[in-house]
């Protein structure tokens, strides 16, 4: 064989070899975008996983895909207020990329997924962050903040070793008594490691819920609620507690209690103690009655009673307040 002819022979099987390996390369065959409240989305679709890297400089974001990659297309995108371009410069060292220029700081992510073959760039509109700090010998402080359909969602969790020796109470963020203040004016004040915004109120402080400490009503309401309950050693989340009570008149009529420790209404029957505030903070349309070791001291139709330790006060209103005026 002549010996031109055999180097042309192993130069045309070395192209032949080398074509398959060319045409193994991951061409992106399309680019496509989508918009939700959430994030930007950029999906590029291709014929086997693509390697790329990613680089964020301030507002500019550059992904580079691997070496032999193509772009059948430039990425068109639908218009957003986050992104202000996104480009595809002449390839250098044949490597594809892709340039995004933002409008504002955002957070990316970037993956492949399979069936069909694609890569995936997120870029989200609102920033994922998590921290944790530590409080105490076994207590610990996390911030996070998530996004659900394009709002953000920030979750606060404390969290407690069962070995920390600490004790989780009740107490009012108005101090002794119930009522509206600052969470983190009484942690100060009380010297806490960890305070959390628990009850549910209202404007003027009704607690809706039920609060007992150490064997104490502090506020009952005759709504079934939830609520985190504490007994020795035993903690547990229970359902639908309410609190049930009643009156009875010295005819042998029953009356039922709506609730404990919160704002009167219309045709109710409510009784307060010396947790709910200095005095009942009722209106004059209404009949209350003071009683001490179970006996009648006071009655009063003025409203705004006072309440003392040791004291607790029926206020009844319409049809209650009716039914306690036979009681001396």
């Amino acid at each position: 064989m002549n010996f031109k002819k055999l180097i042309c022979s192993v130069l045309l099987l070395a192209a032949l070899c080398a074509a398959p390996l060319a045409a193994s390369a991951a061409p992106v065959t399309a680019v496509r975008s989508s918009v939700s409240p959430a994030r930007v989305r950029l999906v590029f679709d291709s014929r086997e996983p693509v390697k790329y890297t990613a680089e964020k400089n301030g507002l500019q974001l550059v992904v580079t895909l691997s070496d032999g990659t193509a772009l059948a297309q430039s990425p068109v995108f639908k218009q957003d207020a986050v992104i202000k371009s996104i480009t595809v410069p002449a390839k250098k060292k044949k490597k594809a990329q892709v340039v995004i220029d933002l409008t504002k700081d955002c957070q990316y992510k970037m993956y492949n997924l399979k069936n069909p073959d694609r890569l995936v760039l997120d870029i989200y509109r609102i920033p994922i962050s998590k921290t944790t700090t530590q409080l105490a010998g076994g207590v610990t402080y996390t911030y996070a903040q998530e996004e659900l359909n394009g709002r953000p969602i920030v979750s606060y969790l404390v969290s407690v070793a069962p070995a920390a020796r600490l004790e989780l109470r009740p107490f009012s963020a108005a101090g002794m008594y119930n009522g509206r203040g600052s969470l983190a004016k009484q942690a100060a004040e009380r010297g806490l490691v960890a305070a959390i915004n628990a009850s549910y109120f209202d404007t003027d402080g009704w607690v809706i819920g039920n609060v007992k400490d150490k064997g104490n009503f502090v506020a009952m309401d005759a709504t079934p609620r939830s609520g985190y309950v504490v007994q020795g050693n035993e903690q547990k989340i229970v359902r639908d507690i309410a609190y049930t009570g009643s009156v009875t008149l010295p005819d042998g009529r029953a009356l039922q209690l709506k609730g404990m420790n919160r704002a009167r209404i219309a045709n109710d029957l409510v009784l307060f103690n010396s947790y709910y505030a200095t005095s009942t903070k009722t209106n004059q349309y209404g009949r209350e009655v003071k009683i001490k070791n179970g006996r009648v001291v006071a009655v009063s139709t003025a409203g705004n009673m006072s309440l003392e330790p040791g004291c607790v006060v029926l206020s009844g209103h319409g049809t209650n307040a009716a039914a306690l005026a036979g009681l001396r």
